[in-house]
């Protein structure tokens, strides 16, 4: 919430701001900034080049214990509901020794110390078959995501979802929050 707040200020003492989609355009005018700031503009098309190698390389390459991974990829932080899918794989994961879970992405905010504490918490055999990534590079993205079955983006917020498109183009199914930007 506190990051959420310095991006607003930023927004409204910025000359200029390109929203990427109509949804974040109406979010940041019904919060009073002034709507002269904003232009819309969809973000450049996803690479549809990506092959899948699910060959189990890739999840050797990151030494995953699981045989069917669920995965996160985007900013590690408190809007995108991480922690919630966290709990839900610990509940999964309880009954399912083929279960993985790869949390990954950017920053090292005060949530990813967060929910590495929950992590430590969880009992070993779960611990275990749990990857938790940051400032990924473009090699181990591939692979991340070429070592995924399925993708979740449990947000509470987003203003497009381009990580849904990235999951598409490695062919995965993806499961997402009930949002608006997402439907």
């Amino acid at each position: 919430l506190h990051n959420m707040k310095i991006n607003i200020d930023a927004i409204k003492n910025c000359d200029g701001y390109i929203c990427l989609t109509p949804v974040e355009y109406d979010y940041f005018v019904k919060l009073g900034i002034n709507k002269e700031k904003f232009i819309v503009a969809a973000p450049a098309v996803i690479d549809a080049g990506n092959k899948p190698v699910r060959d189990r390389f890739a999840a050797e390459q990151l030494n995953l214990r699981a045989s069917k991974n669920i995965l996160y990829f985007g900013q590690i932080v408190y809007n995108k509901n991480i922690r919630t899918l966290l709990y839900a794989f610990e509940s999964i994961a309880r009954h399912n020794n083929d279960a993985g879970l790869i949390i990954a992405g950017g920053g090292h905010s005060l949530y990813y110390q967060e929910l590495s504490a929950a992590i430590e918490n969880f009992d070993e055999h779960i611990k275990a078959r749990i990857l938790l990534r940051t400032n990924v590079g473009a090699a181990e993205k591939h692979l991340i995501f070429s070592a995924a079955d399925i993708f979740v983006l449990p947000s509470f917020y987003e203003s497009f979802g381009i990580a849904i498109l990235e999951a598409w183009s490695y062919g995965l199914a993806v499961i997402a929050s009930d949002i608006a930007p997402l439907k």
